[in-house]
């Protein structure tokens, strides 16, 4: 069969997938459908020997994708019980005092999509839920809780309070509670420079590098590598260049984004905390301007 006479044979057989699928055609009227759709054939494909060929392939190709459509249907029905389940569970057990369960609950209401019952998001019950385990001490829903108060989600916003649960939640040595300090910190910080409030810079700088590093040390990519600019930088400890190398290292071992490979580019390029070598400079800047570094891009534009 020649390519333009097969695409045509693929639209069509798009055609009858979508009525079979949406009308749930069986038996007899699936066989009308099919009937038809031969008719159609007949007219696009010229030739006894063409036609057949076009009805065989449609054949196979119908029935092979509406059992593939069979099982994929088969399986999201599995995953819907599932998760019902799964929601009545959680809801019974919120409603009885399990921390976990009222956690668990929240993270349904808060994301929504699949996660949730009727794939609605609710950030008010959400931030309820989130409230209730908290104040029992669970620190997910203490770093969800702060989340909630830093961006007016279900609640008006509050950073006072946002800090106060992330506090609670990094306490317990939740790491991405304990980054989110140490970020609010390091960005406090460099305001104090700007707005040159010498007096609170220095305590800023301390708590900035003691949530980082504690944050860093549990595998934290954000952390490790807003930690690194600490080192670089003396914010919140002595300046030690090669000890920014290494926390720029481990953030890019991660993959995860461009800023550490610029980082990196940078430290071998000048030299600073390793030894100079301008071909793994180019390969740090590659790699994050492949990642989509603007900045990253302009080095390697200057260094050709």
């Amino acid at each position: 069969m020649r390519k333009g006479n097969k695409m045509k044979g693929m639209k069509i057989v798009l055609i009858v997938l979508q009525i079979v699928l949406s009308l749930q055609l069986v038996g007899e009227e699936l066989k009308d459908v099919l009937n038809e759709v031969e008719f159609v054939i007949m007219r696009t494909y010229k030739g006894e020997v063409a036609q057949e060929l076009a009805k065989k392939e449609l054949w196979e190709i119908v029935m092979n994708d509406l059992k593939t459509e069979k099982e994929k249907i088969d399986e999201i029905r599995t995953k819907i019980q599932r998760k019902a389940k799964r929601y009545i569970l959680f809801m019974y057990k919120a409603e009885q005092g399990d921390a976990n369960a009222q956690y668990n609950l929240g993270c349904y209401y808060f994301f929504g999509g699949d996660e949730a019952p009727a794939g609605e998001k609710n950030p008010v019950k959400a931030f309820e839920w989130f409230n209730k385990s908290a104040a029992q001490g669970n620190a997910e829903a203490q770093e969800m809780l702060g989340t909630c108060y830093e961006n007016g989600i279900g609640v008006e916003k509050d950073m006072n309070k946002a800090i106060e649960w992330y506090s609670k939640s990094a306490e317990q040595g939740h790491r991405h509670s304990q980054y989110k300090l140490g970020a609010y910190y390091f960005m406090r910080y460099y305001k104090c420079i700007i707005n040159k409030e010498n007096a609170l810079m220095n305590t800023f700088a301390v708590k900035a590098f003691t949530w980082l590093s504690k944050s860093a040390e549990q595998g934290h990519f954000g952390a490790q590598s807003m930690l690194a600019r600490c080192y670089e930088g003396g914010i919140g400890v002595k300046k030690d260049l090669v000890k920014a190398f290494e926390w720029h290292s481990k953030a890019a071992e991660q993959g995860i984004s461009d800023t550490p490979y610029y980082y990196l580019g940078q430290c071998y390029e000048y030299g600073k905390g390793v030894e100079k070598d301008m071909l793994k400079a180019i390969e740090c800047y590659l790699k994050a301007a492949t990642m989509g570094n603007e900045e990253a891009k302009k080095r390697l534009e200057l260094m050709k």
